[in-house]
């Protein structure tokens, strides 16, 4: 006989699991992917947070460390060395249709 009250409450989908919070000051160095494919590199002091922030435009990508915590300076620095993530740019914004002559 089941007990009232105890029905099982649905779970949200997890995030990949992250590392916490980097301490004031540090970074983590991480890459982001979507479907095996390279989508941006870059750093971040929180990445359950960027990667939430990353799955809006990408979904269903995912964000991985790479090295961290380490102080930001050192961090920036090797952001530097990455190679820049292709962003396609939004294209022209189209003309507006001239509005017929009043005869």
């Amino acid at each position: 006989m089941a007990v009232k009250g105890t029905r099982k409450q649905p779970t949200k989908k997890p995030l990949s699991k992250q590392p916490p919070k980097a301490p004031d000051g540090e970074k983590y160095l991480y890459g982001f992917t979507q479907g095996g494919e390279k989508k941006h590199d870059g750093i971040t002091n929180d990445p359950t947070r960027r990667e939430k922030e990353h799955q809006q435009r990408w979904k269903g990508g995912k964000l991985e460390v790479k090295q961290g915590p380490m102080p930001e300076d050192k961090a920036r620095a090797k952001e530097a060395k990455l190679p820049k993530a292709i962003t396609p740019k939004p294209g022209p914004k189209p003309k507006p249709k001239p509005k017929p002559r009043k005869r």
